[in-house]
């Protein structure tokens, strides 16, 4: 493995933030393509301890970007039209690739020793994803927050015009909080500490799922913008403490292809959320469904931190205060 001079932390986090952020806000929507492979090169920049901030200084970044992103785009096309706003997309784009030339990231051999299929990649991660029991159960916590999450997306818009009597205003409202909340509650990461981290993580998804009751019983817009305002504050929590263990505990050749795996079923059971939620919302009504998925996440996620077998994850949670030794790379 080829040595590397790491950046300082502030640095080296703010070029992947920035770069994430204005792939995010030139497009309207997250950039994939550099988000992903930069959570997985992010243990090699960034010292073990440092790793929670890097992740929620990234995550909200792109969370800040996917609501500041289409105002933005839109205002600039309004005000200079649309030469101007690819003029400014290549300069943007341009400055974006020096920034990310100044990182220098340790290089490491393929964990593919020969040219195999796609198929047989896809399977063989498949089967080293479901043997890592942290990364495995972390992904189904997360998947069960998604549903709900896909389930918002289908029934928001009906939910604040009918339910609500609200306007297209106060649905753009809505749906800014999220991302709002989110932002905040990156910065609000290290001022909270709990005994144990699965609590921590776990419980943040308890009162995930209160907002959603919350959001099933409010007579009143103002009360559903606190919701879900609550609701992105407390979501990092979990989502922020995951993806450090995740990054802990997975050797650093196979990461990006674990966290592809993780995005894919992230992609796949939002879409299955937004389906359903269609459907349940249509013929048994918006307020009992959101009430059902609420009760849903708390009930899944009260059994994470009540059930014995889940213990690892509090075991896990002691490596936030001592960091897990990670597995050296191949040379």
């Amino acid at each position: 493995m080829s040595l590397c001079v790491r950046p300082p932390f502030p640095l080296s986090c703010f070029i992947l933030s920035i770069n994430c952020f204005l792939g995010t806000s030139i497009f309207s929507q997250p950039s994939q393509g550099l988000y992903k492979p930069s959570m997985s090169q992010l243990p090699a920049i960034v010292d073990n301890h440092q790793l929670p901030q890097a992740n929620a200084r990234l995550d909200g970044s792109l969370r800040l970007a996917t609501m500041t992103g289409p105002t933005l785009a839109g205002w600039i096309l309004n005000q200079w039209g649309p030469l101007f706003n690819w003029s400014c997309v290549c300069v943007i784009f341009l400055c974006s690739v020096i920034s990310l030339a100044k990182l220098t990231v340790p290089k490491h051999t393929s964990p593919w020793k020969q040219s195999f299929s796609w198929a047989h990649q896809f399977r063989t991660g498949l089967i080293e994803f479901y043997q890592q029991k942290v990364v495995w159960w972390l992904s189904m916590f997360l998947a069960v927050v998604q549903f709900g999450v896909g389930v918002l997306m289908a029934l928001s818009l009906p939910y604040v015009t009918h339910e609500l009597q609200g306007t297209s205003t106060t649905y753009g409202w809505f749906i800014a909080c999220f991302p709002l909340g989110y932002f905040i509650g990156t910065h609000l990461l290290s001022h909270f500490s709990a005994a144990s981290l699965r609590v921590k993580m776990l419980g943040a998804n308890v009162i995930g799922g209160l907002t959603f009751i919350g959001l099933a019983i409010s007579q009143h817009i103002q009360v559903a913008l606190v919701f879900e305002l609550i609701a992105g504050i407390s979501a990092p929590f979990f989502h922020v403490h995951a993806i450090t263990l995740f990054q802990r505990v997975v050797p650093q050749k196979k990461l990006a292809q674990l966290l592809s795996l993780r995005l894919l079923l992230i992609r796949c059971t939002m879409p299955l959320g937004t389906l359903l939620g269609g459907f349940l919302g249509e013929y048994w009504g918006i307020r009992p469904t959101l009430s059902l998925v609420g009760i849903l996440i708390m009930v899944v996620s009260l059994s994470g931190i009540l059930l014995p077998y889940f213990r690892f994850l509090h075991v896990l949670g002691e490596s936030s205060t001592h960091p897990l030794p990670r597995k050296p790379l191949s040379k």
